[in-house]
């Protein structure tokens, strides 16, 4: 059996979906649970975490309670309704994300996120080819072959994705079609209804197919301000659950400063005092400790600015000046020569082809 199948946990961040579902299903996830071994407790959802297979266990349980809850088999099936009862309620800074979101392009960086605070070991990847685009649905564990198969999950979250989208660009929100990697169950009349679309099955891929251009709608509730606060909170969110899945928080005070300008980059602008005060140390202090870890902070924030650089230039929605004012840097030269430092191509050198060598 996969290692991944019996050492990695998952959080259970969802559980107030999971207990929607159920009453929309007619019974009650409290008695599910606890023959599982799964404690319910809402103040720690956030450390709250179970093995891959104990999670699809407490899905075909709770699929098989809803079949038997109700007279037809299929008009309640329990992963679609957990799709369509998903939301972000437990993480308000990512759903403000997704609907403060200028285009549906820059919501679906939202993807990495989820996967990293809901199932790390899900993937979610935005492809582009000709007239379409694919948001191609994927996990580190093969599902299909997992005894018995099960395609409860990626029927789950592929409908909790469609309805995103539908949130976000209204009730025709464009879809050509539903490909899926299972086998054409007996439901399958239930696909057509719930994703408006044609569904493939056995085919090489689980995803949803639009129209290319769907990508770059402007989204009715745009909003850029809120949405950069909405993102650094969710990135915030991301390193604490990185530092509480390794164990706490950073352990070193370089650990700990490059994570603080992460965060928030415009300290860079300040400076090391800066960073002393939002840490509560005196300078002196501050350099010391690094000093006693062999670090030195301007190498810290040089590594940050190169970091962030990187990413920003790639995803092509700041302009090169106003990635060096966010940067702390002058003007945009100064950035330039900073950048061919670490680099050795300039930032639009490096816009055009982020991935050249």
């Amino acid at each position: 059996m996969s290692s991944t199948l019996t050492h990695d946990l998952i959080p259970l961040l969802t559980l107030t979906s999971w207990v929607k579902a159920a009453a929309v299903c007619g019974f009650s996830l409290q008695p599910i649970l606890q023959g599982l071994g799964i404690e319910a407790d809402l103040s720690r959802l956030d450390s709250t975490r179970v093995p891959p297979l104990t999670l699809l266990e407490l899905l075909v349980v709770c699929t098989q309670a809803a079949e038997r809850a109700q007279a037809a088999p299929h008009s309640s099936h329990y992963p679609f309704v957990l799709g369509e009862s998903f939301a972000f309620e437990f993480m308000p800074e990512l759903e403000t994300f997704l609907t403060t979101a200028t285009t549906p392009r820059e919501a679906l960086r939202a993807a990495g996120w989820a996967s990293a605070l809901i199932n790390p070991l899900m993937r979610i990847a935005l492809k582009e080819q000709g007239d379409e685009a694919r948001v191609v649905l994927d996990f580190e564990i093969d599902l299909l072959t997992v005894e018995p198969p099960v395609s409860y999950v990626v029927e789950a979250t592929l409908l909790g994705l469609r309805n995103i989208g539908r949130r976000l660009i209204g009730s025709n929100a464009p879809l050509r079609r539903v490909n899926w990697r299972h086998q054409r169950p007996a439901y399958a009349a239930e696909y057509e209804r719930l994703f408006g679309a044609v569904n493939h099955f056995d085919q090489p891929e689980t995803s949803l197919v639009f129209d290319r251009q769907a990508l770059d709608w402007r989204l009715r509730g745009a909003f850029p301000e809120l949405n950069r606060q909405a993102e650094a909170l969710v990135e915030q969110r991301v390193n604490v659950g990185r530092q509480a899945a390794a164990g706490g928080p950073p352990a070193t005070l370089h650990e700990q400063i490059d994570l603080l300008l992460v965060q928030r980059p415009e300290l860079m602008a300040g400076g090391v005092d800066t960073v002393a005060t939002e840490l509560g140390l005196h300078m002196r202090t501050l350099q010391r400790r690094l000093k006693d870890e062999n670090r030195v902070y301007a190498d810290i924030q040089a590594g940050v600015r190169e970091r962030l650089a990187r990413r920003w230039l790639a995803e092509g929605k700041l302009d090169i000046e106003a990635i060096a004012l966010k940067l702390g840097y002058s003007d945009r030269r100064a950035f330039t020569n900073a950048f061919k430092r670490w680099t050795g191509r300039s930032p639009s050198q490096y816009r055009a082809e982020p991935d050249a060598a």
